[in-house]
């Protein structure tokens, strides 16, 4: 399709570097890009060349994320929503003793899903303790290779069934 209309189609990765994703829009606006489409690292809360651009009304839209400050165009899921189905399908299936394994709560994305999850558990009645989360930091975990990180996660989830017997 971008041959038949002779766009350009420029795709990068920032590999969820904040200094590496800055670099790639500017790289990507220097080479004219007409619009950007952006999944925003996970830790991003603010970018002031986002801003710019937004000033500027350079058309952008953010993919499963928003940053709250930054007022562009974004396409997100259903994530309070798809964390009150979650935690409601689990309970059914599972009773009380169920846990949710989590990244750090620093995007929406991830808070929305958490709080969704959280939510539906306590309106069915239980209590939502810690012992209920085994949170999984993906900072160093996201630079490492596919085989690496898979092994990390599940080392991770191990370790927390394991001080946690009753899940």
């Amino acid at each position: 399709i971008c041959r038949q209309h002779a766009y350009l189609l420029m795709v990068s990765c920032s590999r969820e570097s904040p200094a590496q994703e800055i670099r790639m829009i500017q790289n990507f606006v220097q080479n004219k890009a007409q619009g950007l489409y952006l999944f925003p690292t996970v830790g991003e809360t603010s970018n002031a060349v986002l801003r710019q651009l937004v000033a500027q009304r350079f058309p952008l839209v953010f993919v499963d994320r928003f940053l709250p400050d930054i007022h562009a165009s974004y396409s997100v899921s259903a994530n309070l929503d798809g964390g009150k189905q979650a935690a409601e399908y689990i309970l059914k299936k599972h009773g009380a003793n169920i846990s949710i394994c989590h990244f750090p709560l620093i995007n929406n994305a991830v808070t929305d899903r958490f709080t969704g999850f959280r939510l539906e558990v306590e309106r069915a009645g239980y209590s939502f303790a810690s012992s209920h989360q085994c949170l999984i930091d993906d900072t160093d975990i996201l630079l490492s290779d596919n085989v690496s990180r898979i092994e990390r996660l599940l080392d991770k989830i191990s370790s927390h069934l394991t001080d946690h017997p009753d899940f």
